[in-house]
């Protein structure tokens, strides 16, 4: 078995997370996490070119395994906002929070809501979407999980199949109309933007 990652071509080291493919071919999980933006957990294997049906999640921490999955760890990463005199905010951003802290979004998803969440994001990354809708759609559930203070895969799940029953899904592409439908904020553009050109989920 190879000690080299097929897709960045670097060693596999002791502190790294490593996603062991259901053919036994081994990537980093960062890696193996690019491609299932790009497609879905469901990957062909670059090497063997096998569909991967190992979907696992690497740790037992539901709020760990969305860390992994978002490009900023919660609690490491400074805001990305700024104060009203300019200056760059010194406080941490939050998890799924646009890369904010809880002084400048306070509308955040709860502790208990992780593992719902984390359901919910693996769920979505299972589905051949585009990068945007995934964005989209990771939002949203997020927001609806908020909003109506949702409990369940479930009952997150019923709330898409209200809105896709009065709605032409045929044309569906991206998301905007849910945010209207269900009445909450579109996220900024700026984020959106940041995180369709780079792959990446803050």
């Amino acid at each position: 078995m190879s000690d080299i990652c097929s897709i960045c071509l670097e060693n596999f080291e002791e502190n790294q997370i490593i996603k062991t493919l259901s053919c036994n071919h081994k990537l980093h999980y960062r890696c193996y996490i690019s491609i299932v933006f790009r497609e879905n957990l469901f990957i062909k294997c670059p090497i063997c070119r096998v569909t991967n049906t190992n979907v696992e999640k690497p740790n037992v921490s539901s709020k760990r395994n969305i860390e992994l999955l978002c490009s900023q760890g919660v609690g490491k990463v400074n805001c990305t906002c700024r104060t009203k005199k300019g200056n760059e905010c010194k406080n941490k951003s939050r998890l799924l929070n646009y890369g904010m802290c809880y002084n400048h979004n306070k509308d955040i998803l709860k502790k208990d809501k992780y593992p719902l969440m984390e359901s919910y994001m693996y769920l979505i990354l299972s589905q051949r979407n585009s990068w945007t809708a995934k964005l989209q759609l990771f939002d949203i559930g997020k927001k609806l999980i908020i909003k109506y203070n949702i409990n369940s895969l479930e009952a997150i799940m019923m709330r898409f199949y209200e809105y896709f029953s009065v709605s032409d899904i045929r044309i569906i592409k991206e998301y905007n109309d849910l945010y209207e439908y269900f009445d909450i904020e579109k996220p900024n553009e700026s984020w959106l933007n940041y995180c369709k050109e780079r792959h990446k989920f803050i």
